[in-house]
């Protein structure tokens, strides 16, 4: 590791736990260790068992990654069949997004899962959740059971423009981890770092949805809610900010009657959807109406845009356009168009493409699709619901294998 304390120290102010210098002599660990499996998993018990936390979907999808159950399954991913030694590789600078809340805690779990010391910058914005998740690492660095674990964690906030911070912590980085647009990357990358030093990098990425017409036209209405429901939670629960929410919408047609028939349906179920949960504030309706006039006018013609309610926006595009990825949506702006075959979008799929959540494919047929067709974009398909759900391969990394060194013992 590339260590510098006496510049190191001058950041303390920064520091909301831990000590940098302190943090940056600890030594790497075995990948998937006993103490960070237990912290991990004290923490998901501390999510689930408190009512404290029932309001906050994100804090309680984050208990359920953390129970030990998932953590032997990522475990057993992996290991595999092979018991090959792996070791944190050091060092590691999380930089978080600052639109949501509790990546911190998975890039942070992470890290930690992976072996290492881990540096965290926390979202500039202030979010209840995040002071939640601190207070509940804090409480448990200071157990006799996780002290060795609190002195290889530093939480630390400060402006995301202070280059001077950025570029001292990743002087004494062994790896970064950066959530974040391009903007975000671009501005890591012109940061000097050890040789060694390996980053993986998060930067803007779109994502879509596919719906097959036919099966929502044959959903009963309780099947249809819950439907409704789970797109909401892909979509509404970050303002479609989080680079997993859909903001097209594909229709897989194979009659003119059932696509009439399913549109109808669905859009009237999330339009009930939200209208019973979700709040818009007029700051934010602003920006939504006006995101769309900007986007209506770089599609041009032959578009027809439904706003029968301020929550919910649907626009019908008609053909694919050349740039998918142009049509930004934001708080329940959806762009919508038809195809016969999922192939006709192949050659409009860009590596800026993240994920395909969907509904009435089979797995074997979207698996054909992503062989068949080639596309340099879609790192994650997944079922309508689990759009946000994370996992330990995002954006094509195995972000803990990435974190992580091989020791070749012969």
């Amino acid at each position: 590791m590339t260590r510098m304390p006496s510049q190191l120290d001058r950041y303390a102010d920064s520091v909301i736990w831990g000590r940098i210098t302190s943090a940056c002599s600890q030594p790497a660990t075995e990948v998937f260790s006993d103490v960070a499996c237990s912290f991990i998993s004290r923490v998901s018990r501390e999510l689930l068992i408190s009512r404290r936390y029932a309001d906050w979907p994100d804090l309680i999808a984050l208990g359920y990654f953390s129970r030990r159950a998932n953590l032997e399954r990522m475990r057993e991913h992996a290991f595999n069949s092979s018991r090959e030694l792996r070791l944190g590789r050091g060092v590691v600078l999380h930089i978080a997004p600052a639109n949501v809340p509790v990546n911190f805690a998975y890039s942070f779990f992470f890290g930690m899962l992976a072996g290492n010391v881990n540096i965290v910058r926390l979202p500039s914005r202030q979010f209840p959740q995040v002071d939640e998740l601190l207070a509940i690492f804090t409480n448990l660095f200071r157990t006799t059971d996780y002290l060795e674990t609190g002195h290889k964690a530093v939480f630390v906030r400060y402006p995301s423009d202070d280059d001077a911070v950025t570029g001292e912590l990743s002087s004494v980085a062994d790896a970064r981890v950066v959530w974040g647009g391009d903007a975000t990357v671009e501005a890591l990358r012109r940061h000097p770092i050890s040789p060694r030093c390996v980053d993986v990098n998060f930067s803007d990425r779109y994502s879509f949805c596919s719906l097959d017409a036919d099966a929502i036209a044959r959903l009963t209405d309780r099947e249809l809610e819950r439907l409704a429901h789970d797109f909401y939670n892909d979509s509404y629960l970050f303002d479609q900010g989080a680079c997993s929410s859909p903001r097209l919408v594909v229709w897989r047609v194979s009659a003119q009657e059932s696509i009439v028939i399913a549109k109808d349906r669905f859009w009237r179920a999330v339009r009930q959807k939200v209208e019973s949960v979700y709040s818009l504030s007029a700051v934010d309706a602003v920006d939504k109406f006006t995101g769309l006039c900007s986007s209506l006018v770089k599609i041009g013609s032959g578009v027809r845009a439904i706003l029968d309610t301020n929550l919910l926006y649907i626009v019908d595009i008609g053909r694919i356009p050349d740039s998918i990825d142009n049509l930004e949506g934001r708080f329940g702006t959806f762009y919508e168009c038809s195809v016969e075959d999922l192939r006709d979008l192949s050659r409009f799929i860009t590596p800026r493409f993240q994920t395909l959540s969907y509904f009435g494919f089979s797995k074997e047929e979207l698996k054909r699709f992503v062989l068949g067709s080639g596309v340099r974009g879609l790192d994650r398909v997944v079922p309508v619901g689990r759009a946000l759900s994370m996992s330990e391969n995002w954006d094509g990394y195995d972000i803990i294998r990435s974190l992580s060194r091989i020791v070749d013992i012969q």
